[in-house]
């Protein structure tokens, strides 16, 4: 499963989050600000979801003995995953961004077991509220050398009614293509930011 893949574009709508009610007023309330809070206008993680389906932004496999690694190009983030059979962590600390991952082998299919999020992230770029309850399970299955199947399944006790999932299908870039330089706090400039030129004057 090695290489540099990107997402497909997606057709037609994702199935909506079963939000509990006080989270179904919360995500009301920021898309009645017009997403203005998501996390990424401040250079903050966009969420394992949005990282491995936008199809903007490539991701690199990099299997190795015991592991795979998964490099991100938007913001530079990496999963480092073992797949060396050890067990999940019962103790998630520190939260992160794209939780605590730990994988294994069903066949021909990597299934990534994830806890310990960060609450502050967005599923899916739609402002999804979740806790720091949120598991999710993803599979990647090589469908043939040049597409991988994305499953994953989110369940969040504390803020869903019920799980929610996802689907996409990645498709492998041409040999010549590498992820990119990415930085976030020097493309995201206000167009009042005071340059050194104005500085000066």
């Amino acid at each position: 499963m090695n290489g540099v893949f990107s997402a497909a574009e997606t057709r037609g709508g994702r199935e909506q989050i079963s939000f509990q009610p006080w989270a179904k007023e919360k995500h009301d309330s920021l898309v009645a600000r017009k997403l203005a809070d998501n996390p990424t206008a401040r250079c903050l993680s966009p969420g394992l979801i949005s990282l491995t389906t936008v199809s903007f932004f490539p991701i690199q496999f990099v299997q190795t003995r015991g592991q795979m690694v998964i490099l991100y190009e938007w913001d530079h983030f990496f999963r480092v995953i073992p797949t060396d059979g050890r067990a999940q962590t019962g103790d998630p600390d520190p939260l992160q961004s794209l939780g605590h991952s730990v994988g294994r082998w069903d066949g021909d299919t990597l299934v990534v077991d994830v806890v310990g999020f960060s609450d502050y992230t967005w599923i899916d770029n739609n402002a999804g509220v979740h806790t720091d309850a949120l598991h999710v399970v993803e599979r990647f299955r090589m469908l043939d050398r040049d597409t991988i199947e994305y499953r994953a399944v989110l369940e969040d006790p504390k803020a869903w009614t019920k799980p929610w999932n996802v689907a996409s299908t990645l498709k492998r870039r041409p040999p010549t293509d590498a992820l990119m330089e990415y930085n976030c706090s020097e493309n995201n400039k206000a167009d009042d930011f005071p340059t050194s030129d104005k500085l000066l004057k």
